[in-house]
Formats: structure tokens, C-alpha cells, sequence
């Protein structure tokens, strides 16, 4: 992700001088479907 400006998320949000963003969380679709990964069998860490 690239760095953003703090001052103009917060007009872009109308947020007040006191209130700054301190996280970046991206949301979207991924551009291509990654590949199934090979999970161990339950029965091999699960406990009885």
C-alpha cells in the first residue's frame, strides 16, 4: 500500500483537527485466484 496523506483523508472524510488515521485497511477483490494450499488432516492436531 502506498503512503497516504493524513490531512487530506481527513477533509476527505470531514473529520475534525483532533481525530488522525492510525491504520490502513485494504479492500477489494485480489487481481488473480490463488492457489488451493494443502492443510494437514484435522485427525492430525486435533486432541481427544
Amino acid at each position: 500500500m502506498r503512503l497516504f496523506n493524513d490531512q487530506a483523508v481527513r477533509e476527505l472524510f470531514n473529520w475534525e483537527p483532533h481525530i488522525y488515521p492510525v491504520a490502513r485497511i485494504p479492500v477489494g477483490t485480489p487481481d488473480e485466484t490463488p492457489a488451493t494450499r494443502k492443510r494437514r488432516p484435522l485427525d492430525e492436531w486435533i486432541l481427544d
